[in-house]
């Protein structure tokens, strides 16, 4: 039974307990169990149970008062009244005079009814102290002012009458003097003396304080101001020319390290935002709004510039440049605004009324989120909430739009190590960051000499195999370094000592997103049906048509042998039953022969749980770190250069683990003896599942100990490090790279197209990046020769052969996903999908002939990929543009619209053709809105194609249908499609 006052718990709060408890067992038994694993949910489940998280569902609530409640008044307390001792005032029970403890009463604690009290004057009612808790002189609040004598104190100033503090108290808007005015001093910069750097000016009656940057009591105080500003939320900005020497003095260097984490940068030319002249800007901020600020004058803008110099009135053109544009101050201002209306908290109602504030139609999606997929509200048991949206006006509407960026104008963003790394760079000298990398690998390889006898002694208790694959590694060095980074992957170095599963659930590394892929057989079901599998392989196990693919395959097969990686077992003429085999083939490159281990052939790949994405980073990671440093580099007058490093032999550095060796063994076909021979792996195969994710787990800490350690700024791909960095900095940064993977034992390829030095034209995951730091201030990239000839050749092959297996469709779907994301375009979507579908069908392994989708889409691909324009991403200032389009089916007939505005939603032009008919209805469709829907968007790209070229067009859509079409590039039904393909041509078209 609940107390007076409160509710019992409902079916509400059960329900609410029930899903509590079932949040704390999935987050108790992150994986599911094994097929053939007792489960542990029971467990986990009576453990959830008795915790205070679900109690408190259950536990019963305070009863909400009633609007119409009267409060009651406060209950009178005995012991204070005036002093006498007595009830009311008169004496009680304690006495006369007395105490409520029987003292006799000194009758100087009186404290009087309250229509006695003092009265506080009503000016200062409701006002606070200070923040220490020390209260305020009330004559120095008041209009009147403080009349007493006062004197400087380390706080500030003081009255003669009480210690009380005196702040500014002067109105902005009235007359200031200097003795009048006081500023408040920062707590722990001490007095605001000229001695402490610091100076009070006034400028329109306002306080104005000047610093002197180059004294280390006004760095000390700008810090203060700025540490104060960010720890009470307040935003602050540093202002000054870019080429200012204000930015290069040792005091503000030291205070962007100090700041690093919250300081975001601009710069800008006042003539992109409505100047007369082209006035460099440099902007430090704690706002990440005034990135978006950042716009570079070029000619390709067409802008006339006022001469510098003399004005015609004697004056200096300085001074005519010294306020702002007020197209960057309206701009500015309305960043602001929607950056804090982020930020601030709705204001809460005492009552107990539960209000919704009124939301804009076009935001009510964002905010209801009341049901999942698939549920209804037609179809809950119980009653459920409804948010309704107010319309919203046009012109709040177009407010909204003009406030939003283009992709092109949004600063990229970096992973946090990659993020420090590139700071650093930005902020200190090149010479520093070299001193920096020494003293840090001369640290490394101290202590790696400290540590030589305990890595023998680990690497002695090993297995055998992992001792042969791990020799060189310095295990307890690595393990220290991710342990002074904190690094999440905490048993990472003890799985690398024992090797990597390749069978059963993989435990969760804390580095990757999680995702849950259940195994669908049984490790121990696959072992039972070994001596079948294995027999089926072996007869598999055949010469190929190209005799020198066999050898080059068997003298692969020879190398992994030789290198400790694998062995290679005694000849026989039956297939071995204490192993569990699975077959080796050939993948031609155009480096060589691959020997690619299927372990997808005989159910391995299937026997392994996942709780967790590979994630990597691609070629977006690397052109976002090339577009950072290239803002920096423009504004310095540096030149950028990158290259890749490589890990030699990348999976064959890893072992696996001792209890999975039985099932990684591979047959292939011998060309010396004529027959099949067995291989078992000791290290990563490299097409078994269970490689990846512990491979990646080993790349993830190797790039974060040479991005946030040895300060080389780089993405991770698989096994590639592609880093660019500053020319000046090239040498230290490769000699850091290979010193470094040399203390730690990891071997990287010295030789071949992934071992060529820093270069402005490099390559890298098979892209070719080319960086223009010059006038053009871009990023390039594109694909390479070699994969353009190998895609190429493949679809003459099809095409020619006119057959292939599901599986070749698949494989080369994938390749053509990657080639196709290096272009610019995206009209292959279509083709791909049908490509895709393709690779999807049964009997993967069996050739089919060409369907005649297929083989179009293949001969299409075949003119658009290889001959592609390479993708493209600039600095560039553009001319944003807005378009509206919108499309109606009612009647019978359909009509379209659209409106094209500029960066600031103002109306450019406008069109409304004639009803449209056509055969949209022919397909089957019976409301063709989303015909109509898209063809206003390809009318309006008709009409306004060279308004559009080279312009950033931002595209607004009310069908969400459209929408996504339009983004994935594929609709349906084929109508739409047909609407489509020419708007996509049309893109590419207005590059």
């Amino acid at each position: 039974m609940a107390p007076p006052g409160y509710t019992a718990p409902g079916i509400d709060a059960v329900i609410s307990a029930d899903r509590a408890v079932w949040q704390q067992v999935a987050t108790q038994v992150p994986c599911l169990p094994a097929v053939d694993v007792v489960a542990t949910v029971d467990s986990a489940l009576s453990a959830a149970a008795a915790s205070p998280s679900v109690a408190f569902h259950v536990l019963p609530r305070e009863r909400k008062r009633l609007l119409d409640d009267t409060p009651k008044p406060p209950l009178k307390q005995p012991h204070k009244g005036d002093g006498k001792g007595g009830k009311d005032g008169k004496g009680g029970k304690t006495g006369k005079g007395k105490d409520k403890f029987g003292r006799p009463s000194t009758g100087k604690d009186k404290t009087g009814s309250p229509s006695k009290q003092t009265a506080v004057p009503a000016a200062l009612k409701g006002l606070d102290p200070n923040r220490d808790g020390t209260p305020l002189c009330f004559d120095c609040n008041l209009a009147h002012g403080c009349k007493r004598e006062t004197w400087d104190t380390a706080k500030g100033k003081q009255c003669e009458r009480e210690p009380r503090m005196i702040p500014a108290s002067e109105h902005p808007c009235q007359d200031a003097d200097a003795h009048h005015v006081t500023p408040v001093p920062v707590e722990g910069s001490g007095p605001l003396t000229e001695e402490a750097g610091l100076h009070l000016k006034f400028s329109l009656g306002h306080p104005v304080l000047k610093l002197d940057l180059l004294s280390r009591s006004g760095v000390s105080v700008l810090w203060d101001i700025l540490q104060s500003g960010q720890e009470s939320g307040i935003g602050w900005t540093l202002e000054n020319p870019a080429s200012s020497l204000f930015w290069a003095t040792s005091p503000v260097a030291q205070l962007s390290r100090d700041l690093s984490a919250c300081l975001r940068t601009s710069v800008f030319d006042s003539c992109c935002w409505g100047g007369n002249r082209k006035k460099r800007t440099a902007l430090w901020s704690s706002l990440s709004c005034v990135q978006q600020l950042s716009q570079l004058c070029h000619p390709g803008l067409g802008h006339t510039h006022s001469a510098w110099g003399r004005l015609p009135d004697g004056s200096w053109s300085t001074s005519a440049e010294a306020a702002y544009p007020m197209p960057l101050c309206r701009f500015w201002a309305a960043m602001i605004g929607k950056e804090y209306s982020s930020r601030l908290p709705c204001a809460e109602d005492d009552s107990a009324v539960n209000w919704t504030p009124a939301t804009g139609l076009y935001r009510a999606p964002a905010n209801l989120g009341l049901f999942a997929r698939g549920r209804s509200p037609a179809e809950e048991p119980e009653a459920w909430l409804l948010n309704i949206g107010v319309p919203c006006a046009p012109e709040a509407f177009l407010s909204h739009a003009a406030a939003v960026a283009h992709p092109s104008e949004v600063q990229p963003q970096l992973p946090v190590d990659l993020e420090f790394t590139v700071h650093c760079l930005e902020t200190c000298a090149t010479a520093d960051i070299a001193s920096k990398r020494c003293q840090f690998l001369h640290s490394v390889l101290q202590r790696a000499s400290e540590l030589a006898p305990q890595e023998l002694a680990l690497h002695s208790r090993l297995a055998p195999h992992c001792q042969r694959v791990l020799a060189g590694k310095r295990l307890l060095l690595l393990k220290e370094l991710l342990n002074g980074l904190g690094h999440e992957d905490v048993s990472l170095v003890d799985d690398i000592s024992s090797g990597f599963r390749l069978t059963g659930w993989l435990p969760p590394s804390n580095v990757m997103e999680p995702k849950i892929t259940a195994p669908s057989e049984s490790a121990a079901d696959l072992w039972r049906r070994r001596k079948d599998i294995n027999s089926s392989i072996w007869r598999q196990t055949q010469p190929g048509k190209d005799p020198e693919v066999d050898s080059a395959l068997w003298q692969a097969t020879l190398d992994d042998a030789e290198a400790g990686w694998a062995l290679l077992l005694p000849q026989s003429d039956c297939p071995p039953d204490e192993i569990l085999l699975s077959r080796r083939f050939p993948v031609v490159q155009a480096s060589g022969i691959r020997a690619i281990d299927d372990f997808s052939f005989n159910g391995l790949n299937s026997t392994l749980g996942t709780c967790e994405k590979v994630l990597t980073m691609s070629t977006v990671h690397t052109v976002s770190l090339a577009l950072r440093l290239l803002r920096s580099a423009v504004t310095r007058g540096l030149k950028l250069l990158g290259r890749c490093f490589d890990l030699k032999k990348a999976y064959r550095q890893l072992p696996i683990h001792l209890d999975d060796l039985p099932y990684a063994a591979v047959s292939v076909w011998s060309t010396d003896d004529s027959c099949p021979r067995v291989l078992q792996m000791f290290s990563l195969p490299f097409g078994a599942s269970g490689s990846v994710p512990g491979f990646v787990r080993v790349a993830v800490a190797l790039w974060r100990i040479l991005c946030r350690l040895a300060l080389v700024p780089s993405t991770l791909f698989f096994d590639d490090f592609t880093s660019i960095t500053y020319a000046s900095d090239a040498s230290s940064a490769e000699a850091t790279v290979h010193l470094l993977f040399r203390i730690l034992g990891w071997r990287l390829a010295l030789t071949g197209d992934k071992a060529q030095s820093y270069s402005a034209i490099f390559q890298s995951l098979g892209v070719i990046f080319c960086l223009h730091p010059g006038v053009d201030s871009a990023v390039t990239v594109t694909n390479t020769e070699s994969r353009r000839m190998e895609v190429s050749a493949w679809y003459l092959t099809k095409l020619r052969e006119d057959s292939a297996t599901p599986k070749e469709c698949e494989q080369f779907a994938s390749r053509i996903r990657w080639l196709a994301g290096q272009v610019f375009g995206r009209s292959s979507a279509a083709a791909l999908r049908t490509l895709l579908r393709a690779g999807r069908e049964s009997r993967p392994y069996s050739p089919r002939p060409l369907s005649a989708e297929l083989r179009a889409a293949i001969r299409w691909l075949l003119g658009s990929i290889p001959k592609a324009s390479p993708r493209l991403w600039s600095l560039e200032t553009k001319r944003k543009l807005h378009l509206f389009t919108d499309g109606a089916f009612e009647g019978g007939k359909a009509s379209i619209g659209a409106v094209l505005c500029d960066s600031r939603c103002a109306p450019l032009a406008w069109f409304v053709p004639a009803s449209v008919t056509s055969d949209w209805l022919s397909d089957g469709t019976e409301h063709p809105i989303i015909q109509a829907e898209l063809a206003a968007v390809v009318a309006a790209f008709h009409v306004w194609k060279q308004v559009l070229c080279g312009a950033n067009v931002l595209l607004w859509i009310d069908n969400e249908v459209v929408r996504f079409g339009i983004i994935n590039a594929h609709m349906h039904p084929p109508s739409a499609m047909a609407l489509l393909s020419p708007l996509l041509a049309l893109e590419e078209s207005t590059k």
